[in-house]
């Protein structure tokens, strides 16, 4: 705005800042204002903020866990009443919350396990001719399976879902070519789907010889076994991300077996060990393209049979509880998805007193912040000492 100068019965232009002057300022203004906040965050020295997933979504009234996040952050889960049983389950797209309908004109009946980064969700639901997978897309719940008992497991961004039966038979669904069994490693034996990756590559378990278990892929429709550690007689595949890497994890047959996170990748078997001091007993369900691992493994005996949230990270075993602000009162119990933003899922024990699910959202670290602020630092500098 020009604002006149009695003393030189002028027009001051260069004394009064222009419009997109004054909008810029106060952009820089308020970024250096949220660039401080950050810096004097209380959990400025955690590497995670935690949420409940209930604030996070907006559930007032009920438990919030959630099963799935992709690459959005987008979330989905069930809400759970305090004895334990499914209210709904819920697709939150980072600002509303949908929720789901069953095949019985209610809520209740539908547990949603997976979505991807379109937003469809696989989950199962019940109706009076029993349990069906199913694909929800823009509002709509399509049935997959007709009646018997089936649960959808998985979906990658193709919309194709890796479907298993409670007898034992895995299933893969497309729009393209409808519902296709899977083979099994010995014929008849008891095979589960778990995971699908966007190449189409399915990952889950199979009866081995001997009645063991072991972890395998479909690829292109053929199974292979992925084998196990040595020492170890059976293994089990939970996830895969796009680069063909495979984690689950691997036991002994013995009277208090031990159980292994393991990883699956370019031809190796890892054994991804467990945190100090714990018994024996490690698991990873997922990984994502920067190949971190999400699990557990049981530690002291805190809550939850001594559970801790693990995260495996370019070779580092990782307490998550030690990663949070110790004064959130938040102990996490298991982690179960990551993103490719490093974004985290999982169950602990709430400042509620309530066992409820969690987001863990990375924080940026303090030198990333530094290097933020003189760079805001700079753009003021130079819009406070420039004149039109």
């Amino acid at each position: 705005m020009a604002r006149y100068n009695q003393a030189s019965q002028s027009f001051d232009m260069e004394s009064s800042p222009q419009p997109a002057e004054t909008a810029m300022r106060t952009s820089v203004q308020t970024l250096c204002v949220a660039v401080l906040c950050l810096m004097a965050s209380p959990v400025a020295g955690s590497r995670y903020r935690v949420d409940a997933i209930r604030d996070v979504i907006g559930e007032r009234s009920n438990r919030v866990i959630a099963t799935a996040i992709n690459n959005s952050g987008q979330l989905t889960g069930s809400a759970v009443s305090e004895q334990g049983g499914i209210v709904y389950s819920f697709f939150w797209d980072g600002v509303n919350t949908a929720q789901l309908p069953d095949f019985q004109g209610g809520k209740s009946g539908t547990i949603a396990r997976d979505l991807n980064d379109s937003g469809q969700i696989t989950g199962e639901t019940r109706s009076l001719a029993g349990r069906h997978a199913f694909l929800w897309d823009d509002g709509v719940l399509k049935d997959l399976t007709g009646s018997g008992h089936y649960d959808g497991e998985g979906i990658n961004s193709s919309g194709d879902v890796v479907i298993s039966s409670a007898i034992g038979e895995a299933y893969v669904w497309s729009s393209q070519t409808g519902l296709r069994s899977l083979p099994d490693l010995q014929p008849g034996g008891f095979t589960l789907g778990r995971a699908i990756n966007d190449l189409g590559v399915v990952v889950g378990l199979s009866e081995a010889g001997g009645g063991g278990f072991s972890a395998v892929a479909w690829v292109g429709g053929s199974i292979r076994d992925l084998g196990r550690p040595a020492n170890f007689t059976r293994s089990e595949a939970n996830a895969i991300n796009n680069l063909g890497d495979v984690v689950g994890e691997s036991q002994t047959a013995v009277s208090g077996s031990i159980h292994r996170a393991t990883l699956w990748a370019n031809g190796d078997i890892v054994d991804l060990g467990e945190l100090p001091g714990v018994q024996d007993y490690s698991l990873a369900y997922d990984i994502n393209d920067d190949r971190q691992i999400v699990g557990y493994s049981v530690g002291e005996p805190l809550g939850s049979l001594g559970r801790r949230a693990t995260l495996w990270d370019d070779g580092q075993l990782l307490d998550l509880n030690n990663l949070i602000d110790p004064n959130s009162g938040w102990l996490l119990y298991h982690a179960d998805g990551i993103n490719n933003r490093g974004e985290i899922i999982g169950f602990g024990r709430s400042p509620r007193g309530t066992d409820e699910g969690f987001l863990l959202t990375p924080v940026p670290e303090p030198s990333s912040l530094t290097l933020l602020a003189v760079f805001v630092g700079g753009i003021a500098m130079r819009l406070f000492c420039w004149r039109p």
